[in-house]
């Protein structure tokens, strides 16, 4: 038996597959079997073959993996130079020439 796990659209499903196999979970993302782009990522988790206490144990170790890429996403963001919208005036001047 699987389900399917839609993730937040800053999130690629590439990204949280490899971040979850770092933290022993095995999902397959979505994009692998579907036809046509998806609108955001998802995962393909299977969960037949465990026990209640693995299916906890595998939840509280994905969570941990979307965690960390969330994180290491804002961190980046936060650390990527802002590009202003509007040209600094010297910018303005320099075109002007």
């Amino acid at each position: 038996m699987h389900l399917v796990g839609w993730l937040p659209h800053e999130l690629t499903n590439s990204e949280v597959s490899a971040s979850a196999a770092e933290h022993s979970v095995e999902v397959l993302p979505l994009s692998r079997y579907a036809m046509t782009p998806l609108s955001r990522g998802a995962l393909l988790l299977g969960y037949a073959g465990f026990d209640r206490a693995a299916i906890r144990a595998g939840v509280a170790r994905l969570a941990a993996a979307l965690d960390q890429v969330t994180k290491q996403k804002t961190n980046r963001a936060r650390h990527m130079p802002q590009t202003p919208l509007v040209p600094h005036r010297q910018d303005r001047e320099h075109r002007r020439r």
